[in-house]
């Protein structure tokens, strides 16, 4: 792993309003994705920032934006943000410069302290996002390598008092940890005032070195998840979710929020904004979150009901939606299917992704074909672990038949360069076909 350089860093925060601080982190997962990388793929660590980088850094952020902090950004590798020295002083300066920008930050909770808590209070607007995964003395010994580091689970019994909101999440791993341990992390969060509750399947590659899931997996985590939605109102999520349509459905409803104000139950299909008919779940998220007092038309048990939500612009409603995609990528991935009428041309997408662009474009003249992850193999089933190989190998079982292809944004740097380092020139002078890759799809 490279040292990743400053303009790599700035970039990040320009590009996608996160902070990348650390790499360093404290718990040792055993399903850590860093330590399934082989060795050509470009991934970069991030030496502590100094105070004067961070401080340069805050200047490519977007005031307007939610600042994120602690979560992985293109090839940078996330760390802890609470194990870098300067970390609260850089959360002062942040807040000094952005007065109102809600600040999320991604942790492992093991250094929230009560003073510390207290701090991120007096500073305001935080939110925690608590990769806590087991909630248990034995099972977070069987995920961390013998360490239980049981400060996480005091933290969040903690934060609520503390007035700062929060949310969980879980890698689960039940094979490990057995089904029992996962229902009462659920149990936990939601008793603790988690707003939501994110079950995220354990990727794997051919590279991992860690026990993999069975085949069933799928099959086991949704189980659990339709199981625990009958028992708490936390707003339950499992990723990666395979959409097959873009129908705005709420996935759940954050408690005491705007949207459970307003009488939403978590069971309602959005059908208008404002008198405008919605174009898919994102499209519903993103209208509702920039609207104040947005009237929302819904379907609820057959019937179509209508209310007004008491909301400020940029205020969060609490309807909880899985994320599909916006009108806007929609229409830039039209207007080059325009750009290429007449020619042959394939829309490459992840399997993950694969069904809504399949609704997207269903009467438009391209081929939509799945791109597999065969480069990192294992369960890998996005776009963002693609690689030109895999891309390469597509368009060999097609028997190259295609004058452009189209693919997701993600799978690039800035450079136009894959994880392997590898150039979408290359391909095209190789084939002799038209990339576009500029487009943020699945």
């Amino acid at each position: 792993m490279q040292k990743a350089p400053l303009h790599m860093i700035y970039e990040t925060a320009s590009k996608y309003n996160i902070m990348a601080l650390t790499s360093r982190c404290a718990t040792s997962c055993v399903f850590c994705s860093h330590h399934q990388n082989p060795p050509e793929v470009e991934a970069f660590f991030v030496s502590d920032l100094t105070l004067d980088e961070a401080v340069t850094a805050m200047e490519f952020l977007d005031e307007d934006k939610k600042i994120i902090i602690g979560e992985s950004a293109t090839r940078l590798c996330e760390g802890e943000p609470f194990i870098h020295k300067d970390f609260i002083k850089i959360l002062r300066l942040l807040r000094e410069k952005y007065k109102t920008a809600p600040i999320q930050i991604t942790t492992s909770g093991v250094y929230l302290d009560r003073e510390t808590l207290m701090t991120l209070k007096s500073i305001g607007s935080i939110e925690l996002n608590i990769s806590l995964n087991s909630c248990t003395k034995e099972g977070r010994e069987k995920l961390y390598k013998g360490r239980n580091l049981m400060e996480s689970v005091e933290a969040v019994k903690n934060i609520a008092s503390y007035g700062i909101a929060f949310s969980g999440s879980i890698v689960a791993m039940p094979y490990l940890v057995g089904e029992r341990d996962i229902e009462d992390t659920i149990r936990f969060l939601s008793r603790w005032g988690a707003e939501t509750i994110r079950i995220f399947m354990p990727g794997y590659t051919r590279y991992s070195k860690i026990p993999t899931p069975p085949d069933n997996i799928d099959d086991i985590l949704r189980g659990i998840v339709r199981k625990m939605k009958q028992e708490i109102k936390t707003p339950l999520i499992l990723e990666p979710n395979v959409l097959k349509n873009l129908t705005p459905a709420v996935e759940g409803v954050v408690p005491n929020s705007p949207a459970h104000k307003a009488g939403f139950k978590g069971v309602e299909i959005i059908t208008k904004i404002n008198e405008e008919a919605v174009f898919s779940r994102a499209d519903a998220y993103y209208t509702i979150l920039a609207s104040v007092n947005p009237s929302i038309e819904y379907l609820a048990d057959g019937v179509i009901e209508k209310t007004i939500l008491r909301k400020d612009s940029g205020e969060r409603s609490g309807l909880v939606f899985s994320y599909d995609i916006d009108k806007e990528t929609v229409e830039a991935i039209n207007a080059v299917i325009e750009k290429n009428k007449g020619k042959r041309c394939m829309l490459g997408v992840s399997k993950f992704g694969y069904w809504v662009i399949k609704e997207c474009f269903k009467n438009e003249a391209v081929d939509i074909e799945v791109i597999e992850n065969n480069y990192f193999g294992g369960n890998i089933g996005c776009s963002g672990l693609l690689v030109l190989e895999d891309v390469k190998q597509k368009l060999t079982e097609k028997n190259y038949e295609y004058d452009a292809i189209i693919l997701p944004a993600v799978m690039f740097d800035s450079r136009g360069r894959d994880l392997t380092g590898k150039h979408y020139k290359d391909l095209e002078e190789e084939l002799r076909i038209y990339t576009s890759y500029r487009l943020n799809i699945n």
